[in-house]
């Protein structure tokens, strides 16, 4: 935690030093945070439908697990490192092998959302329906 040698004595200070004492703030995190081993998304709307794009670079359907529970979107990832090649020694081995996940709060969506899911080109795209209660309803406008 980083604490401030000299408090400022204004109405504000206590506000600032408040601040300065919230480490989740000092490191840019918050629950949709990105950290190693996380899935990087995209997450947009429209009047129909919630529409998520994650990166999966590599990965086939096979290894990508999506779930949908209480409003939670959970999208795991596993690419198992295959050893086709143990007869060639590695003086490099970058590519990716291991687990990947996400776990986010969708609002408006609930576990009977009619649900689609695509992988294509290393990004997967989850259109999720909202429910017919929280789309726009036309009022009409009476004469008395």
């Amino acid at each position: 935690m980083i604490r401030r040698k000299n408090a400022i004595s204004t109405p504000f200070g206590s506000i600032i030093d408040q601040i300065f004492q919230y480490e989740p703030l000092l490191k840019g995190k918050n629950e949709n945070s990105l950290d190693q081993n996380s899935i990087a998304l995209d997450i947009a709307s429209t009047l129909e439908n919630v529409i998520v794009r994650a990166s999966l670079p590599g990965f086939s359907r096979e290894e990508v697990d999506i779930q949908l529970h209480d409003g939670f979107l959970t999208i795991k990832a596993q690419h198992q490192k295959t050893d086709e090649h143990e007869s060639e020694k590695y003086y490099l081995n970058e590519r990716f092998s291991g687990n990947l996940a996400r776990r986010i709060k969708l609002p408006n969506v609930s576990n009977d959302a009619e649900t689609k899911a695509e992988l294509n080109n290393g990004v997967l795209t989850i259109h999720i329906t909202l429910p017919e209660s929280i789309k726009p309803q036309k009022i009409k406008i009476e004469t008395f």
